[in-house]
């Protein structure tokens, strides 16, 4: 049994502030659930510019949450009939492909919502691309899996993509749209919006931060564009509490049926489970029996209790969005600082709390986590260091190495020289690429911390003729092949 709501807040103001000093960033926006009652409280502020303070219409991106939307809008055309979970997506879209032909041929929207395609993430084919979400689509053969079908599950942006096309095929509207007139305006979710010119325009916006050598900064918005299904929405705490009473009132709102309840529970139920991964930063602890993925939601059996939840994270933003369907409960916790893990760590804090439970020391567990993750990256970053092979430079000048690479998935890379080193771009992506040892190079994206270790290969005649990129590390490295054409081959 829940406990009294005022149990649940008692102390919380403190612990947020507490936290956010210890994860430091501008703003946090905090909404609970609890038997019919709703809270929802602001924290910070939503631009470090203007100390502007939030309130429970402050938009957020909610990044990935989106997939929950996203199936939502395929459990509503289940429900007409048009669409079946287990009907391979062939039988809809004629001309969809995979590297794998057992994949092509059976793969399920049950499959492609649970991320079990065989697909690694490939997140670096459709981040920073200017392609059309067809033009992606049509690319996705090309990109070499790294399980076999229905193996594992694996974590895959682009089959969202893949469901948004689907959608526009059989609706003959656009994801955005169909959205929007069947899933924000019978909710009466006003607030919510894929569009990002009216998001920048909105006075009450959180905007994006990440950190800077002169502290918390204000970064540019991520514009997902042909990756929407997979992460574009931005909403409230207002908004956003509708979305989840819909989830625990077993898809009513306002007394009234949205989407029936036997589809909406198969959407929050397990599908498959996931295996530890790094980036899963509660993957190890004994309080987490089951972690598995459902169909747009994530479950888990936390502390005996059965949570359905989902995180999302895009340029200065984190989300985290929990429920208990058994307590009549749940929370949701945004932030506007990039790769912040406190949403995680309050949205735990809030389950105990729910749960009426003794409070688990999520914090402690999470900078843990960030300290071992930093000492790998330092280990990686000597590891780098150490194997180099000094003194042997690379067999042609810098100059040669210049020119356009394109690869039929990723795209064209475009390479110029600019002393003393490389530059190379692809669409709205900037590496450099410094000699590391013989025709290796270290290329590093603007921002990371690490570089990748980029090969030029030459041919018979001497001529450099390929970079082989190792953009996806589950896979062989992306072969980006030497054209005379700016353009993507097929």
């Amino acid at each position: 049994m829940t406990p009294p709501l005022d149990q649940v807040l008692d102390g919380l103001d403190d612990y947020i502030g507490e936290q956010m000093r210890a994860w430091p960033g501008p703003g946090l926006a905090v909404g609970i659930l609890c038997r019919g009652e709703v809270i929802h409280r602001g924290y910070g502020v939503r631009d470090v510019g203007t100390n502007e303070p939030i309130d429970s219409d402050t938009l957020f991106s909610i990044g990935s949450c989106t997939k929950g939307f996203t199936t939502m809008a395929l459990g509503l055309l289940i429900e007409q009939g048009v669409l079946g979970w287990d009907t391979p997506i062939r039988r809809y879209l004629p001309d969809f492909e995979l590297w794998d032909r057992t994949a092509t041929e059976q793969l399920t929207l049950r499959d492609l919502a649970s991320h079990r395609s065989g697909l690694p993430r490939h997140d670096l084919m459709w981040y920073g691309s200017t392609a059309t979400r067809e033009e992606l689509y049509h690319r996705l053969r090309h990109l070499q899996p790294s399980k076999p079908f229905r193996y594992v599950f694996q974590y895959q942006n682009m089959m969202y993509m893949t469901a948004g096309v689907l959608i526009e095929r059989i609706t003959g509207m656009t994801w955005e749209d169909y959205l929007a007139e069947h899933i924000f305006r019978p909710l009466n979710m006003t607030r919510t919006t894929t569009d990002m010119a009216r998001v920048q325009a909105e006075p009450d916006s959180a905007r994006p931060h990440g950190a800077g050598d002169d502290g918390i900064r204000q970064i540019p918005y991520y514009l997902l564009g042909a990756a929407g299904p997979a992460g574009a929405i931005y909403s409230s705490l207002n908004d956003m509490t509708t979305w989840l009473r819909l989830q625990l009132d077993a898809g009513q709102h306002n007394g009234q049926p949205l989407i029936d309840a036997s589809i909406l529970k198969e959407m929050h139920s397990p599908q498959i489970i996931m295996p530890p991964v790094p980036e899963m930063v509660w993957r190890d602890y004994p309080e987490i029996s089951i972690n598995a993925s459902g169909l747009g939601w994530g479950s888990m059996i936390y502390r005996g209790h059965f949570v359905a939840r989902h995180m999302g994270s895009i340029n200065g933003f984190v989300a985290q969005i929990a429920f208990l369907p058994e307590h009549d409960a749940g929370v949701m916790v945004f932030s506007n600082m990039d790769g912040n893990l406190l949403p995680v760590v309050v949205t735990f804090n809030l389950l105990d709390r729910l749960l009426g439970l003794e409070p688990i020391p999520w914090s402690e567990r999470f900078h843990d986590y960030k300290a071992s993750a930093e000492r790998q990256l330092a280990a990686a970053q000597r590891s780098l260091a150490d194997r180099r092979q000094a003194g042997h430079l690379p067999s042609h000048p810098l100059a040669d190495y210049a020119g356009t690479y394109a690869h039929p998935a990723y795209g064209v890379l475009q390479i110029e020289h600019t002393e003393p080193a490389l530059t190379a771009t692809r669409d709205a992506l900037t590496f450099t690429l410094t000699p590391y040892h013989y025709d290796t190079f270290e290329l590093l994206q603007h921002g990371a911390e690490l570089p990748l270790l980029a090969s030029f290969s030459v041919n018979t005649t001497g001529e450099i003729d390929a970079i082989h990129v190792p953009f996806e590390p589950a896979v062989d490295p992306i072969v980006f092949k030497r054209s005379t054409q700016p353009s993507v081959p097929d």
